[in-house]
């Protein structure tokens, strides 16, 4: 029973709870009870404090901790739903607001997030929206340069599991009114006692496409592909014990700005070295983290268009056989890690293996 004179100024009632099973075993836990009182039983004036948030395209945004704190130190936290909608029922007062998200950097990060990063910062073509532009600030170093790149390429290739100066997600007051230094901006709501919303714009780091899934109502966006992108390779018969190169070749490779897939093989080879041709890509745009598993991941891009010639290598791969294998048995391109897609502008591609 908790009477009106019990409950603390944060709302907060500590409580231990116990659990005893029938051999007579028991553990507790000490937890609180977060008392509200919307009628004013208690004879103490209270208010709603409640808000939406929101994308920039107005989509609703689930699984957000939102904290409500006070000069007391009180940390109230709740987590919003499918809805995007917080709630807290407190006694009026001050309290700033604080939403967090901090999971699934990778959701709506692709190797395209990385093409129109790249012509931002060439200038060829800016990110149309002050949102954007702080997504693409993966490092958080309020600018957008190729180290942004780097550090989203990383994510892409499963090299890194998390952005070390960044959250998956920030939060912008949606009243804010962005002046010229587009990164000064608030990030927690302080409210006085007034009833009206406290609503903030979600961004989610690394996509300035806008392709990021917000909440679990909307699914994941099923991916239409316009055709295949094709690498060329030689189905080659390989005895056990002996080193050998993949050339990976250009077959209809005409204006591509990027491509990323996961490159499957087979354990009973061993990777040894990757070397590449094709302009722009390095030992920096593939994972070898996952080589234990049989897989490599790949990530390039381009501010602009290339075309390479038919038959052209585009990079080659060098491995040594644990036994008699046929190459077009040994690898594979799959979604497992990065996902398979490539890019031409507004087109979008599927990456497949031809093998002659």
């Amino acid at each position: 029973t908790i009477a009106c004179d019990d409950i603390p100024a944060d709302g907060l009632f500590p409580i231990t709870l116990y659990v005893t099973d029938a051999a007579g075993n028991f553990d507790f836990c000490s937890t609180f009870i977060s008392v509200q009182d919307p009628n004013g039983a208690c004879g103490v004036p209270t208010s709603l404090i409640t808000g939406t948030i929101e994308n920039e395209n107005q989509e609703v945004v689930e699984e957000v901790t939102v904290t409500l704190t006070d000069n007391a130190g009180m940390n109230l936290p709740v987590v919003t739903g499918t809805n995007g909608v917080y709630e807290f029922n407190m006694t009026t007062g001050e309290y700033d607001v604080t939403p967090v998200k901090d999971i699934n950097y990778l959701n709506g990060v692709t190797t395209y997030d990385l093409v129109l990063i790249s012509k931002h910062i060439l200038g060829t073509q800016l990110l149309d929206s002050p949102y954007k532009v702080i997504a693409a600030d993966a490092n958080n170093t309020q600018s957008v340069t190729t180290l942004d790149i780097v550090k989203l390429r990383a994510l892409i290739l499963h090299i890194d599991v998390e952005l070390t100066n960044n959250t998956s997600w920030r939060f912008i007051d949606a009243n804010h009114v962005f002046g010229t230094n587009v990164y000064d901006f608030p990030e927690f709501i302080s409210l006085d006692g007034s009833s009206a919303p406290a609503n903030f714009t979600a961004v989610k780091v690394g996509d300035v496409n806008g392709t990021a899934t917000p909440n679990n109502l909307l699914g994941s966006d099923s991916r239409t592909f316009d055709g295949n992108l094709a690498l060329s390779l030689e189905a080659t018969q390989v005895a056990a014990g002996e080193t050998f190169t993949v050339d990976f070749k250009a077959n209809e490779f005409k204006n591509i700005a990027g491509y990323q897939f996961t490159l499957g093989f087979d354990n009973s080879v061993e990777f040894v070295d990757v070397t590449s041709n094709l302009e722009g890509l390095s030992t920096q745009n593939f994972g070898l983290t996952k080589l234990n598993e049989g897989v490599i991941t790949t990530s390039w891009n381009s501010n602009k268009g290339v075309t390479v010639a038919n038959g052209d290598v585009l990079f080659s791969m060098t491995f040594v056989a644990n036994a008699a294998v046929n190459t077009q048995e040994l690898l594979s391109i799959n979604s497992r890690y990065t996902e398979s897609e490539a890019y031409d502008g507004s087109d979008l591609y599927n990456v497949v293996l031809e093998f002659n």
